[in-house]
């Protein structure tokens, strides 16, 4: 696929587009922040390509794949899927691709966060602790706010 090289610097490597894949895409949309997806479901590529947005198909833990999707211009790595395994693999390959790029990932244990967090510059989400900060601080708000209508 032929892409504006223009999108291919400095844009977000995004692996994975599931359910959270999909939600970060929407946002990068909304800022027009360029990126390129890739995913190893060859259907979400054709359809991600047939929508004019970049992307490749393949195990992004592949250093191959992240060369494709390149990775040594981008500014960023966002790694959206949750396999611990490949998400090691992704966190090793990608400073020898882009010593200077940042990397973001999701976990689904505390313990890998913690790893990989202790021994990458990766900033790592914990889906349990997210959750629980979104919903302290809405309960915070709005506890605050039902407190201050219900006094005279």
């Amino acid at each position: 696929m032929s892409t504006d090289q223009a999108l291919l610097t400095g844009q977000v490597v995004l692996v994975g587009y599931g359910r959270v894949g999909r939600r970060i895409a929407a946002m990068l949309r909304e800022e027009h922040i360029p990126f390129v997806v890739a995913d190893e479901n060859r259907e979400r590529i054709d359809a991600l390509r047939k929508d004019g947005i970049p992307a490749v198909s393949g195990d992004a833990s592949a250093p191959e794949v992240l060369i494709q999707a390149h990775i040594a211009r981008a500014a960023m790595l966002v790694i959206a899927v949750p396999d611990a395994v490949s998400v090691r693999k992704m966190v090793e390959i990608a400073p020898t691709l882009n010593p200077t790029i940042a990397v973001v990932l999701r976990s689904h244990n505390e313990e890998e966060a913690d790893l990989l967090a202790s021994e990458s510059r990766a900033k790592v989400f914990l889906g349990e602790r997210e959750l629980a900060h979104g919903m302290s601080e809405h309960i915070r708000l709005s506890y605050r706010g039902a407190m201050s209508a219900a006094r005279p």
